[in-house]
C-alpha cells in the first residue's frame, strides 16, 4: 500500500528563509504549499524548485497573512485538495519595521503586529481544526532572537517578536495533550530579503538618542556582513518538522546563548538591562554592538 506523501504550508516563501525552506520541505517528500501575497512574486520560488528537480511536489499559492479572507479562503481551497490533511505549517511571512523609539506610531505597532503576530494567528485558526480531528500537526513559527532579548532602537520588531513568543508558548501547552507540537525557530542575522522589506530610519530617532541609533545599526550592519546562509537556516525549520520529539526552540543563532543564560537567571532584570544599555553605547565610548 502507497502512502500518501505527507503535506506542508509555509508562507513567505519568494525569498530568502521560506524559499529555501519549501524547497527542502519537497526533497523530503512533502506536498508543499508555498504561499506568496502575488504569484507574480513566485519566479525565484520556481526556479529554484526546478533547480531541486521537486517541481511536482511544489505547489505555489496565493495567500495574503495580513487578511482573514485570504488565509480562510487559501487554506480552504488547499484542505478541499487534500481531503483535510496538512501535517505541517510553517508561518514564515513577516517583515521587520525598524523605526527607533518615538518615531513609532501606533499605526506602525498596528501594521508589524498585523502580519508577525496577527498572521500567524490566522493561519494557526485556519489549520488547527484539521490538526485536531487528525490528533496530530506541527505548526512552526518564524521569531527571532529579538524576540528572546530585546534589541535596543527597534521597538515595534521586537514587540511583534515578544508577543509571538507568548503565543506560541501558551499554545504549545494548550495543544500537547492531543498531538499537536508548536515550534519556534530563531535566527540571528540570515541572509535574506529583511533589510530591504524592511522600514525605519535611525535619523528619525530624537537627537539625544541618536547616536545610540546609529551605534545599533552599524553593529547590525556588521553582523549582517557574515550572515548565516538562508538554506542552513531552513535545516533548522525541517528538523522541527521531522525531529521525533520537537522542541519549542530551535536556536539558530548559537552566539546569543550566553546572553541569554544572564537573561533567564536574573529575575530582577538588572543584568539584562546592564548588557543591553552597553549595546546602545555609541563607539567612541564602547566597543558594544547590537543583535
Amino acid at each position: 500500500m502507497t502512502m500518501a506523501p505527507k503535506v506542508a504550508l509555509i508562507t513567505g516563501t519568494n525569498s530568502g528563509i521560506g524559499l529555501s525552506t519549501a524547497v527542502q520541505l519537497c526533497q523530503a517528500g512533502y506536498t508543499t504549499y508555498a504561499s506568496v501575497r502575488s504569484l507574480s512574486k513566485a519566479g525565484a520560488l520556481k526556479k529554484a524548485g526546478a533547480a531541486a528537480g521537486v517541481a511536482s511536489l511544489l505547489k505555489i499559492i496565493e495567500m495574503d497573512v495580513g487578511s482573514d479572507e485570504s488565509v480562510a479562503t487559501a487554506v480552504k481551497a488547499l484542505l478541499a485538495e487534500t481531503e483535510n490533511v496538512i501535517d505541517v505549517t510553517i508561518a514564515n511571512a513577516g517583515y521587520a519595521d525598524l523605526a527607533p523609539p518615538e518615531a513609532a506610531s501606533v499605526g506602525a505597532f498596528e501594521a508589524n503586529m498585523n502580519v508577525n503576530l496577527y498572521g500567524v494567528v490566522r493561519l494557526a485558526n485556519a489549520v488547527l481544526p484539521a490538526m485536531r480531528a487528525a490528533r496530530r500537526g506541527r505548526f512552526i513559527a518564524t521569531s527571532s532572537v529579538a524576540g528572546l532579548m530585546a534589541t535596543p532602537m527597534k521597538p515595534v520588531y521586537v514587540s511583534t517578536k515578544f508577543a509571538l513568543e507568548g503565543y506560541m508558548e501558551s499554545m504549545a501547552a494548550s495543544y500537547a495533550s492531543v498531538g499537536i507540537h508548536f515550534s519556534l525557530v530563531e535566527p540571528g542575522p540570515v541572509a535574506s530579503e529583511v533589510m530591504a522589506n524592511s522600514k525605519g530610519n535611525v535619523e528619525a530617532a530624537p537627537a539625544e538618542l541618536r547616536p545610540a541609533a546609529q551605534a545599533c545599526h552599524t553593529a547590525f550592519l556588521r553582523m549582517m556582513a557574515d550572515p548565516l546562509p538562508a538554506e542552513e537556516c531552513a535545516k533548522y525549520f525541517l528538523r522541527a518538522a521531522t525531529d521525533e520529539r520537537p522542541h519549542l526552540r530551535y536556536m539558530a543563532y548559537e552566539e546569543m546563548a550566553p546572553a541569554l543564560g544572564v537573561k533567564c537567571a536574573d529575575l530582577t532584570g538588572e543584568k539584562t538591562l546592564a548588557v543591553l544599555t552597553s549595546i546602545s553605547v555609541p563607539p567612541t565610548e564602547s566597543s558594544g554592538g547590537c543583535e
